[in-house]
């Protein structure tokens, strides 16, 4: 179990900077712990008798080379520490509850390759108290206790750890007999093996319950993650007349994204013309663009690990025809009416139907072919069940379309709404969706805003 569990003991190589760590935390210290708390609130009731409870979660493993890192989101959401290697862990009874973040030991070696990492600093010898870097790890994140990540398995094998009569949430994944074990199975399995009285259980509803309901922190990242990526629709929108190909627009769409400060794409940009947007996930974003195609373009830049998700279906010839405007406006009925549903206590479910009813009464119903809604968040589809009722501080997608193969034609739009007390907001606005807003754009001058 050591060679899985432990992080190699790596020398300190000096003080750390906090000013010098990549990004920022995503929400205070204070309501990170906050998140914490709560989980440890919902998880609770589960214990039985003289039972102790112990979350242990993991960041994730280092990536390759040419790989870029993205921590397991609820770990994110729990810590807002953006690392490889790290763990935390929640050890708590009815009444008492104890957390330490567990961070691997900086390598100043590696560092001159990747840049300053948060390391676990260490405690004074004669006095315990935390040195600057561990200080600095604590206000970063909100951990009253971090330690270095070789000292799992010893916190593990103490009273507060994993002996005894104890009940373990941990991350499960389940694949299929011929499909590889994950490190997450992995890493369960070596643990289960160790301690054999634990009683396992699975938190990721509960995690998703804390996570569908948005803080104002996450609220304000979503809505720049939205504001950037209606910038890149404008732009792809007046550039659309004048390119030539798919991939013309997708590259114009990147850079636009990355000007504005985002990560990059929060998932594989959709630009499909003609019979391609038709074509659901369709990526390769490689095709000419005809002269009478309507371009699917269904985007989504990522800021502060936050996602966005909007798409517009635009003319290729700065006009939509009879039949193209036909579907379109149907299309945009259903939407309109789908969203106008959104407020505390409707559910996906309910949207969906409206959005269904309205073109399956169209006689389109056989041509849409997906659901209509899904929560917005740390993931393009962050976790939630359609039947949930809404509360305030939700974010979701609304996106009915029409796909015609036969006519090579798909119509979908897409829009973000955050659930608010007395209805909804539409936070993707910035982008127009009506067909003279459209026209009027893309047959604009194309300048590219700095």
């Amino acid at each position: 179990m050591h060679g899985v569990v432990l992080a190699a003991v790596i020398t300190l190589g000096g003080t750390l900077n906090p000013a010098s760590l990549p990004g920022t935390p995503p929400a205070p210290p204070k309501e990170l712990r906050e998140r914490r708390e709560r989980l440890v609130g919902r998880l609770r009731p589960s214990l039985g008798g003289e039972e102790r409870g112990a979350f242990l979660w993991r960041s994730g493993k280092e990536p390759g080379q040419d790989e870029r890192f993205r921590p397991d989101p609820n770990f994110f959401y729990l810590t807002g520490h953006e690392e490889p290697g790290a763990s935390m862990l929640l050890s708590f009874t009815r009444t008492a509850y104890e957390e330490t973040l567990l961070l691997p030991a900086r390598d100043p070696s590696r560092e001159k390759w990747t840049g300053a990492k948060l390391g676990p600093g260490a405690a004074d010898p004669t006095t315990g108290e935390p040195d600057e870097e561990r200080h600095a790890a604590m206000r970063r994140t909100g951990f009253g206790a971090v330690a270095p990540a070789e000292r799992l398995d010893a916190i593990l094998e103490s009273r507060s750890g994993l002996q005894g009569t104890v009940v373990l949430w941990a991350r499960h994944d389940s694949g299929g007999l011929d499909e590889a074990p994950t490190e997450a199975q992995l890493f369960l399995d070596l643990v289960r093996s160790r301690y054999p009285k634990l009683r396992l259980a699975d938190p990721a509803e509960e995690l998703a319950r804390l996570r569908v309901v948005k803080s104002q922190a996450e609220v304000s990242l979503i809505e720049k993650a939205i504001a950037i990526t209606c910038e890149a629709q404008l732009e792809a929108m007046r550039a659309l007349r004048a390119s030539k190909s798919e991939n013309e627009l997708h590259g114009i769409i990147e850079g636009s994204f990355l000007r504005r400060g985002a990560l990059g794409s929060a998932f594989l940009s959709i630009v499909a013309a003609g019979r391609n947007a038709t074509v659901l996930h369709y990526a390769s974003n490689s095709a000419p663009i005809g002269q009478e195609d309507v371009v699917v373009i269904d985007i989504g830049a990522e800021f502060g690990r936050y996602a966005a998700d909007v798409t517009r279906s635009l003319p290729a010839s700065g006009r939509f025809t009879p039949r193209q405007r036909e579907v379109y406006d149907l299309v945009l009925r259903a939407q309109s009416e789908a969203a106008s549903l959104i407020r505390p206590g409707a559910t996906i479910d309910a949207i969906h139907k409206r959005a269904r009813e309205i073109l399956e009464k169209a006689g389109y119903g056989k041509y849409f072919t997906h659901g209509t809604s899904h929560f917005l968040g740390l993931e393009v589809h962050d976790p939630g069940k359609r039947d949930w009722p809404f509360e305030p501080g939700a974010v979701l997608t609304v996106e009915p379309g029409i796909y015609l193969p036969e006519q090579s034609l798909g119509i979908r739009i897409e829009d973000d709404y955050l659930v608010t007390e007395s209805g909804a907001r539409k936070l993707s606005a910035a982008a127009p969706s009506s067909i003279d807003q459209i026209e009027k754009v893309v047959n604009s001058p194309n300048l590219l805003k700095k």
